[in-house]
Order: structure tokens, then C-alpha cells, then sequence
């Protein structure tokens, strides 16, 4: 564990992926945000993460307010209650919309996060985020974006029909990344069971009859494609995938790995373009508890998302 320290005060007590992850937020968002606001909003999310908004201990109604209390310099006092003494039962005509377009970014007014958008995305007239604006969505919103920036994979752990991956997609439809889109800005969504393959997920090779010949033509899959189109991809019911699959897409996750083996034919696929992550990759799986197959995904590969627990 390693204690991050910044201006002489103690922020918190948090592993290295964790540091870098907050580091990477503060570095990579651009100035909309002041510096010392940057770095509050990106320990609110990559430091006290795991930290629930609200909790049943009538003790401790708010275990997140506690914890960040260290972090009152860092912010005006109306911006530190907004974002860490949150108030869940506004109605939805109270909050912000998740989401709007700022010149040439899309904010989130809630978190005060920019996301930088795409030409096409500045300019199309078409684009909507369709989702009630419950206290809820808007955080789930705002930590889709920062994990955006900080250039790490998100992973919402939650009960069915919350809205894990739907609050992804609008995300992405946002910022203009379509789905099946044959060109970059693309958005794959990978269901993902007890049955799924890497040469499902990777690609494979396939007998094809040409003039009379037969002769054998590699596929990608839907990772691969995904990958070549520096894409969206959320893998949904991550923790119905074998252990297999999981170990063979590892190095999509891992923020120190630069390039991909595919495992059949050894070609390299870098996973870093202009200094930017090719994939942003999102996972979504219910808890382990409700049964159907479901496991606890295994240490080496959870430490490598953001983890967020939503609940209902």
C-alpha cells in the first residue's frame, strides 16, 4: 500500500494501480477543471472508489463524507458537499442533466468532468442521452467518463436491470461511437457465458471454398474488430466467462502491457496509438450471489478494472 500525500495532507492509504489510475485522470484532463480540483475529483473516483455514497449503518449514513474529509482544501465548500455529501432523494428535476455538450467537449455538470468529443460528434445534431437523470445515472455517468480519461477499464458490479451497460451505451452514443459502425468509432458489446471461446472472442480459422478449391481463411472476432477499429467494447456478464477466456484477454486490460499476441497465428497487435489506449474497455456482471454459473472473478483479473459496486 503506498499513502498518497499531496500539499502535506493525507489522502488516503491506496495500491499502485490506484495511484496511477488518479494520477492519469489529473494529468490527462484538460484545464476546464482547475488542478487542485482535478485532483479531488479523480481521488473521488479512483481513490475512495470502492468508499459507498450511503450505507444502513445509522451511525455512519454516509461513509464517503467521512473518508474525504481530508480533501475540503482542495475544493470550495459547496463543491465538496456536492460531490461527497451527495443528497440520493432529489427528484430527477432537480439534478443536472448527466451530460452536455460544451463547445467541444461533453460535460458532465454534476462531476464538472470533459470529455473531449470527435469532430463528427461536435457537429451531428443527432446525438442524445436518453437516460432519467436519477442520482444514480449521473454518478455512474461521471465515472464512465473519468474512467475514460484516466485511459483504465471501468467494471459495474451490480443487480440485474439497473442500467450497468445501458449508462455505457448512452455514454458512448454521446460522444458519437455508434455500434457496428465499419469505420473508428465503433461500440461492441460482448455477452459473454460459461460457453464462450477465445477463437470466439479472438478469431479463428475457417475452411472457405474458392474456385473449386478448399483452403482455410482467418476470422477475427468480435475483440479483434474491435481492437483494429480503436473501439468501445463492453464485456457484459464478465463473470460467466471460463477461466480461459479470461486469462487470454488479460493483456487488454493491463495498463503496462503495449501490445497483443493473437494466440493462433503470433501476429502483434500494439495497444497504444499516438500515446492513447487503443480500446476502452467497460466489463458488467451481476454479483456473484444471485447463482447461474456466476463466479467471483478471479484477483488477478478484477485488480485490473476500476471497480464500482452499484446498488439498486
Amino acid at each position: 500500500m503506498i499513502t498518497a500525500i499531496i500539499d502535506g495532507h493525507k489522502l488516503a492509504s491506496v495500491g499502485l494501480r490506484e495511484l496511477k489510475r488518479c494520477l492519469a485522470f489529473t494529468l490527462n484532463h484538460g484545464p476546464e477543471l482547475p488542478l487542485k480540483e482535478r485532483v479531488a475529483v479523480g481521488a473521488r473516483f479512483f481513490l475512495y472508489g470502492s468508499i459507498p455514497e450511503f450505507d444502513d449503518d445509522p451511525d455512519n449514513l454516509y461513509p464517503l463524507h467521512e473518508e474525504a474529509q481530508v480533501l475540503r482544501p482542495f475544493l470550495d465548500e459547496g463543491r465538496f458537499l456536492e460531490l461527497f455529501y451527495p443528497i440520493p432523494d432529489k427528484k430527477p428535476s432537480e439534478l443536472a442533466l448527466p451530460v452536455h455538450q460544451n463547445e467541444s467537449y461533453l460535460r458532465c455538470p454534476w462531476s464538472g468532468i470533459c470529455l473531449e468529443m470527435s469532430e463528427a460528434a461536435i457537429n451531428s445534431n443527432e446525438l442524445t442521452f436518453d437516460l432519467v437523470p436519477i442520482f444514480s445515472v449521473v454518478v455512474t455517468t461521471a465515472r464512465v467518463m473519468a474512467a475514460c480519461i484516466a485511459e483504465t477499464p471501468l467494471l459495474l458490479i451490480g443487480p440485474p436491470g439497473i442500467g450497468k451497460s445501458k449508462i455505457v451505451e448512452a455514454v458512448a452514443t454521446r460522444m458519437g461511437v455508434k455500434s457496428s459502425d465499419p469505420q473508428e468509432n465503433s461500440w461492441f458489446r460482448v455477452n459473454l457465458s460459461t460457453n464462450s471461446t477465445l477463437e470466439q472472442l479472438i478469431g479463428t480459422t475457417e475452411p472457405v471454398c474458392e474456385d473449386n478449391k478448399r483452403m482455410f481463411r482467418w476470422r477475427n472476432g468480435v475483440i479483434l474488430d474491435a481492437l483494429e477499429r480503436n473501439a468501445w467494447l463492453l464485456l457484459d456478464e464478465i463473470n460467466l466467462a471460463p477461466p480461459e477466456v479470461l486469462d487470454g484477454i488479460a493483456a487488454l486490460l493491463n495498463p503496462d502491457v503495449e501490445s497483443f499476441t493473437v494466440p493462433t497465428t503470433g501476429k502483434v497487435i500494439p495497444l497504444v496509438q499516438d500515446g492513447k489506449r487503443r480500446l476502452r474497455v467497460f466489463g458488467a456482471m451481476n454479483p456473484a450471489s444471485i447463482g447461474g454459473g456466476r463466479n467471483r472473478l478471479p484477483q488477478s483479473i478484477e485488480s485490473l478494472f476500476t471497480t464500482v459496486k452499484l446498488a439498486h
